[in-house]
């Protein structure tokens, strides 16, 4: 009787609660975005790790000035987002083996550059200053 219970309120847990929580666990995910040249191609996907947080339900992702992912964002906006819940070392060529790899988590929909007015400073993010003072 109590395995059922305990079974029926981890299968209570919704889609948008465990991946809340993938989310939540991990600060690095893998962007992908549209690779784009000067005919227009857009049959090739440029992937890269980035880092995250999530902010009032919103996530926020650096990405460095220089990366393709600008460009790309410039031209077409549509992109992906994945993080994984990754046990790091060799557990996970066990769970690889054994055909139980972790769960993961995807996001999907249009990107925001920094000349949209989506650049926020890494210290109002953190709520710190720049000499590591919390703020509140």
């Amino acid at each position: 009787m109590v395995e059922a219970m305990i079974k029926s309120k981890a299968a209570a847990l919704t889609v948008a609660e465990r991946c809340r929580s993938i989310l939540g666990a991990n600060s690095q995910a893998h962007l992908n975005t549209i690779k784009v040249d000067s005919k227009g191609s857009k049959s090739e996907i440029h992937t890269s790790k980035v880092h995250y947080i999530f902010k009032r339900g919103k996530p926020y992702i650096w990405v460095h000035e220089g990366d393709l992912h600008n460009t790309n964002i410039i031209i077409d906006e549509r992109g992906s987002f994945s993080v994984s819940n990754v046990v790091p070392g060799p557990l996970t060529g066990l769970l690889k083996s054994i055909r139980k790899l972790p769960a993961c988590a995807a996001l999907a929909g249009r990107e925001r550059s920094a000349a949209d007015g989506g650049r926020v400073p890494a210290d109002r993010m953190y709520g710190r200053r720049p000499d590591s003072s919390p703020l509140f």
